[in-house]
């Protein structure tokens, strides 16, 4: 991955900012932006390697999502794919389903049973 010079200053135009106080406000010093942009990869060495001995891109083992929004992803496609199965599936008890699906079943039972006690 390389960063596009042409395209920091077109975002920068649409956000009506100039490229030095781009620079400032993301607490980037010139000499390592212009750094940067002349390097043919911003990538870590050890990212290029992982990927150069895998034989695939970099994008390819990069996460973009953080470890609970990968969750709640897959909890919707999970729900998406129970509603296109059963249309009559209530929305919200099959998403509080699948939510507690994802909790230790012991933690599950310990919670149904303090409900049950009141």
């Amino acid at each position: 991955m390389q960063i596009s010079l042409p395209l920091v200053r077109l975002h920068c135009k649409r956000r009506k900012i100039s490229l030095c106080a781009l620079l400032s406000q993301a607490g980037v010093s010139r000499t390592a932006f212009y750094s940067l942009v002349r390097s043919p990869s911003v990538l870590p060495r050890s990212l290029q390697a992982l990927s150069i001995t895998l034989e695939i891109s970099s994008k390819e083992i990069l996460r973009d999502l953080s470890p609970q929004e990968e969750r709640v992803a897959l909890r919707v496609k999970r729900l998406e794919y129970l509603l296109s199965k059963d249309p009559t599936i209530d929305r919200d008890t099959a998403w509080h389903t699948l939510i507690l699906l994802e909790r230790d079943p012991i933690e599950r039972l310990g919670t149904a049973l303090k409900r049950g006690r009141k």
